[in-house]
């Protein structure tokens, strides 16, 4: 595992999610059991557009002879509040089974980050 594909998976994961939440966030919030408010839409819809130029924020680093270590620190934090926050919902009831998923799938992120981390020194000493 190296920078640019854990680099390349998280934009593109970025970008899909940012374009599904934008363009039609009932699909995921339906999928969390959530019930649809207008503010739940716009609150959902302005993260997407967030998601979506993050997606291509991180693609633009995938070439860097160095990876931005703020960058991968900052993204491994995200995941770890993301997914306890995911893990927490779901215990108390507040979404539904497909919570688990979503905390997992960040875990697994965090988990992408931490492993290339590392890589950075040997990157540097390169």
């Amino acid at each position: 595992m190296n920078y640019r594909s854990v680099s390349l998976s998280h934009a593109y994961a970025a970008i899909i999610g940012g374009v599904a939440l934008t363009v039609y966030p009932q699909i995921i919030l339906s999928f969390l059991e959530l019930n649809l408010t207008d503010g739940l839409i716009l609150v959902s819809r302005l993260f997407g557009a967030f998601l979506f130029g993050l997606g291509f924020s991180i693609y633009s680093t995938k070439d860097t002879p160095v990876f931005p270590f703020s960058l991968v620190a900052a993204n491994a934090l995200v995941d770890l509040v993301a997914a306890a926050i995911f893990l927490q919902a779901t215990l108390s009831g507040t979404v539904g089974w497909a919570g688990y998923i979503f905390s997992g799938m960040f875990a697994m992120n965090l988990v992408s980050w931490l492993v290339i981390l590392p890589q950075r020194n040997q990157m540097q000493s390169a």
